[in-house]
């Protein structure tokens, strides 16, 4: 998908080219298989002289020779790569006005039920997060969109059957991710705190069962500026702002299609590594600082509008300390470990905050009270699912962290009092989004 920098224009549609590792059904291997080889005939194709659609016929013959074999149905629609037609935006505009819409029923999608263990749940909500706040930035009506068309792909045949696996599907590669943003470097770009607390809590409610009976049971969608050749193949069944949404035609785009089994096994994501506990806490160290040598630790977006001067400190803690725990933190490594001792912690709790004192402060249950108390504080998670936030911070007076966004600093001591309160400043007539 292409993604476009503005809150209005929440990405590109993609079509499969390559797959995530993280599938395990066979029939998403055969379709890897084909759409390799549709690739790689079509660069092919490009250095001879061959055309596309020559390039496209033979893939199609080796196609049936994979979609063919035992288990796999022989009419499963391979989806095609993203090749776009070369024309101007106006002429795209014209050509897309003159498809028309589908006067067939739009049926809504069956609620979506997220299903597996704590930790991958969690893996689930942030990937689902990422891809609705960078392809529909903090439009809410973009961002539903876009979750409906990932879950939708979660239960379809053609695509992995993770949230993880669709979102970040081809992201090795620059030219094979389904999701620009997953391959572009505009992971360098980070949500301000507000924004990407908004945007989670719209993913768990989506994961959750919510659903945006407004796109049906699309698969693609694109802006309405570009034609993609497979854009008049599909049936167009919505319009969500510029973005037309698709189905496949006839029974491979109707509800008994989107049979496919959640996998219940979210894999971590090296790319969300700066933006997501749940996806650092369970990768290797290497892999951490192979993400950050690779330009994916976040580079701030000026927000004025959002300042963490929207939240503001409680005067007392959570009535008896509920959901408040203590842990001993050992000057070790770069603290990595206290990531994963503070998931372990939490559970399932909706609220929860993790103080980790410095093992050689002497302090044990009990949340600071002074300045010199929080200077003693190695270590802070804090999780409210019902506002979505979830952030983890270290001292970095006493762990060597890749980025300062993750360092428990002045600017976010407010955090270690954090009691759910997190607020839109209205007073001023502003909100902050």
């Amino acid at each position: 998908m292409i993604l476009k920098s503005a809150a209005r224009n929440f990405g590109q549609s993609s079509i499969l080219v390559d797959r995530s590792s993280v599938t395990r059904f066979a029939i998403q291997d055969r379709i890897f298989q084909a759409a390799a080889a549709l690739t790689l005939l079509v660069v092919l194709a490009s250095f001879t002289g061959g055309t596309i659609g020559q390039a496209r016929d033979i893939a199609s013959r080796l196609a049936a020779a994979h979609l063919g074999s035992p288990g796999v149905p022989s009419d499963l629609p391979l989806p095609e790569p993203l090749l776009l037609n070369k024309i101007d935006p106006q002429s795209a505009r014209e050509i897309n006005v003159a498809i028309p819409f589908s006067t067939a029923p739009i049926p809504a999608a069956r609620p979506f039920a997220l299903a597996g263990e704590t930790a991958s749940r969690e893996k689930a909500v942030d990937c689902l997060a990422a891809a609705m706040w960078y392809e529909a930035g903090n439009d809410d009506r973009g961002q539903r969109a876009v979750a409906q068309v990932v879950l939708n792909r979660v239960r379809h045949p053609a695509f992995p059957a993770t949230v993880c696996g669709v979102v970040f599907q081809g992201s090795e590669r620059t030219t094979g991710c389904q999701f620009t943003f997953t391959c572009d470097g505009a992971l360098r770009r980070t949500p301000s705190e507000v924004a990407w607390a908004e945007t989670r809590a719209r993913a768990r409610s989506a994961l959750g069962g919510l659903v945006d009976a407004s796109v049906g049971l699309a698969t693609h969608y694109h802006t309405d500026w570009v034609h993609p050749i497979w854009s008049a193949k599909l049936e167009k069944i919505a319009q969500v702002d510029t973005h037309l949404f698709f189905r496949w035609s006839g029974k491979w785009g109707q509800p008994a299609a989107l049979r496919q089994g959640y996998a219940g096994h979210e894999q971590p994501i090296a790319k969300l590594a700066s933006l997501s506990l749940s996806h650092r806490a369970e990768l290797s160290e290497d892999a951490v600082m192979i993400a950050d040598a690779a330009g994916l630790v976040p580079v701030a977006v000026a927000d004025v509008k959002t300042t963490l001067a929207s939240l503001e400190a409680p005067a007392m803690p959570p009535p008896s300390l509920e959901g408040v725990h203590f842990i001993n933190a050992r000057e070790e490594g770069n603290g990595g470990s206290l990531a994963m001792q503070a998931l372990n912690v939490c559970g399932d709790q909706k609220f929860c905050k993790v103080v980790g004192w410095l093992e050689s402060s002497g302090r044990a249950n009990a949340l600071p009270t002074s300045s010199a108390d929080r200077e003693a504080v190695a270590f802070l998670y804090v999780r409210d699912r019902r506002t979505g936030v979830d952030r983890a911070f270290w001292n970095c007076s006493h762990f060597e962290r890749k980025s300062s966004s993750q360092c428990l600093g002045a600017d976010r001591a407010r955090w270690i009092g954090f009691n759910g309160n997190f607020q839109s400043d209205r007073r001023s007539g502003t909100q902050n989004t």
